[in-house]
């Protein structure tokens, strides 16, 4: 099992990334006016994730690595993935 500086696993940074940004995605779909009805991950490849928000009309999918998912907790590049997010829900807005 492989640990962080830490001392989380991999694993774990990853739950809680996930989770974490499931949790940010759900905070810009309600600034945009939007009622998320599920909101889950999909394993794209082995080192890439995708986060899916669905909604009663549509589905929004935002691409992020694996690294990107595992770093999210620890305050490493929180800005980009959140800017990730909120761009995407302000592109379905236009």
């Amino acid at each position: 099992m492989l640990f962080s500086e830490g001392g989380e696993s991999t694993a774990g940074l990853r739950e809680r990334g996930m989770q974490m940004l499931a949790e940010v995605a759900a905070r810009y779909a309600g600034q945009h006016g939007l009622a998320p009805t599920r909101i889950g991950w999909e394993a794209v490849t082995e080192d890439q994730l995708s986060l899916v928000v669905e909604t009663d009309h549509q589905s929004i999918t935002i691409p992020f690595s694996v690294d990107e998912v595992e770093d999210f907790p620890e305050g490493t590049a929180t800005a980009y993935s959140k800017k990730k997010i909120r761009d995407k829900f302000a592109g379905l807005s236009m």
